[in-house]
């Protein structure tokens, strides 16, 4: 461990005398501080709190992610090359020293830039939310922003919703606490959102044991995420399975998302405390990313190692896309008729279909291989003050350091013995 620590420090003065930890700092810091002056929202107070901490949370992540890959390839392959690495293995130290030393330099640093960059971040966001607002905005940033909330799935509903049909949904809530109030977010689509704006509606919410916890009629505007406020109960109620049920007083049917359909939400913790949880995910990435680049480094020269993890930074960025092929079986989105419904017909060929089975082969690997990345994410979860469990961090580091970083680490090592380093 001792050679390990003071590969630590060697990598930190390098990386501190190469200006790469200056540079990283001047872009994070400085954008941290003109991004207000940059975003674009729905001239809301809660719509711009939003709107900043997601933008921050990607600013955070790009950047360190692509200034993480950009210094691990050099600091074996470019030290490889420049013969420096050789006189540190001939002391001699294992090669296994060598890389986690400079793997933990590059964690420790990351740490820093990103603590950092989110203090400055959250000192500013206290200072432009915390005082000066209207009583009303200070409610909302209360009750939708500032207040974490555990998100509660149906567990059966429905997702068409004829004219003037009855739409329900039960949902297994965890015990609600007096005086805590709810939020009901639902979003759905109609086609006729052409011609009308809103669409008219009544929602009814009864608790566990069948009694009236809510009923108003809204007109809400369809494609949307909307959130309801729903008021605070009086006592409190047990967990249970609670509906939801919506009327709609539209003729055209309406057609609720599959993934946002109606939600509920109730309050689960400290916005500052589920940011850091958030944070800590994108370090786990960060520490990924640098095994990554660290691995590129010692299986390629420095320019192919680049070029390799620009390549995996792509992947990464595309993870979404490569999710949704998977799930969805299809390479494009189906063209849609005038009825809504998607066209699958076209004409299939023998080597048609051996090309979309290898392509999709490809999708279900490079799923594999970067879907936990994603499935990581804490972005959205921030933005929406969505609680960040415990149990979520400790899959995380499970799943990003520990093994996917370990095998890294491991391949780092083994093709290590079998390189020429003369």
């Amino acid at each position: 461990m001792k050679a390990t620590f003071a590969v630590v420090g060697l990598t930190v003065r390098a990386l501190i005398r190469s200006r790469w930890v200056v540079v990283t700092a001047i872009f994070l810091l400085g954008f941290t501080l003109i991004l207000p002056w940059m975003l674009r929202d729905d001239g809301t107070a809660v719509g711009r709190a939003r709107v900043w901490i997601q933008y921050q949370f990607h600013l955070m992540l790009l950047g360190l992610s692509v200034a993480t890959l950009g210094a691990g390839p050099g600091l074996v392959a470019g030290e490889r090359e420049r013969r420096h690495l050789q006189q540190i293995l001939v002391k001699p130290v294992p090669f296994v020293a060598v890389w986690l030393g400079k793997w933990l330099a590059l964690c420790l640093i990351n740490g820093v830039l990103l603590l950092g960059s989110f203090g400055l971040f959250f000192f500013m966001m206290v200072r432009s939310f915390g005082s000066g607002r209207l009583p009303s905005d200070q409610t909302e940033l209360r009750n939708r922003v500032w207040t974490v909330r555990r998100l509660t799935r149906p567990v059966a509903g429905t997702r068409w919703v004829e004219g003037e049909g009855m739409g329900v949904w039960r949902l297994e809530m965890p015990t609600v606490s007096a005086g805590k109030p709810l939020l009901l977010r639902a979003r759905f689509f109609s086609p006729a959102v052409v011609s009308r704006w809103t669409i008219p509606g009544e929602w009814e919410i009864r608790d566990p044991e069948g009694r009236m916890y809510y009923y108003e009629r809204l007109e809400l505007r369809p494609g949307v995420v909307q959130e309801i406020s729903l008021p605070a109960p009086s006592d409190t109620i047990a967990a249970g399975v609670w509906e939801v049920r919506y009327r709609n007083l539209d003729r055209d049917t309406i057609l609720f998302d599959e993934e946002k359909s109606v939600t509920l939400w109730s309050e689960a913790g400290c916005f500052a405390t589920n940011l850091l949880r958030g944070l800590a995910l994108i370090w786990f990435r960060l520490l990924l990313l640098a095994a990554a680049g660290l691995t590129m480094g010692t299986l390629f020269s420095t320019p192919v190692a680049i070029f390799m993890s620009t390549f995996l930074l792509l992947l990464i960025l595309l993870s979404g896309q490569i999710g949704w092929v998977v799930r969805t079986g299809q390479l494009v989105e189906p063209p849609h008729t005038h009825g809504g419904e998607p066209c699958t017909e076209h004409h299939s060929t023998p080597l048609r279909e051996a090309v979309e089975r290898g392509l999709k082969g490809m999708y279900r690997f490079l799923d594999r291989a970067v879907g936990a990345v994603r499935d990581f994410d804490p972005v959205e979860q921030a933005a929406e003050s969505s609680r960040i469990e415990v149990q979520n961090l400790l899959r995380g580091f499970f799943q990003l350091v520990v093994l996917r970083g370990g095998i890294l680490g491991l391949l780092a090592v083994l093709a290590a013995t079998h390189l020429e380093w003369g």
